[in-house]
């Protein structure tokens, strides 16, 4: 697993606070490799929380490389309230 994490904000505003996180896995049995990449991000405004994400599948063998599954999913969370 290898991650990688980001984060971007600045001291005197705290809405300008952005995480983004990429993720990789890759697992090989009898020749057929298998892995997922996720990429996430969560920021925020004054009364929402705002999530973004990008999970994939996907399994390989030899050069072929076959995407197994893929989504956009972004979801608002209210409740911040500055």
């Amino acid at each position: 697993m290898r991650p990688a994490i980001r984060y971007a904000d600045h001291p005197d505003d705290l809405l300008s606070a952005r995480r983004r996180t990429y993720w990789t896995t890759e697992v090989e049995r009898d020749g057929i490799v298998t892995g997922t990449e996720t990429c996430a991000e969560m920021s925020a405004d004054a009364a929402h929380f705002h999530q973004r994400a990008r999970p994939e599948a996907s399994e390989s063998e030899g050069a072929a490389v076959r995407l197994i599954s893929a989504r956009e999913q972004e979801d608002r969370i209210g409740g911040i309230f500055l």
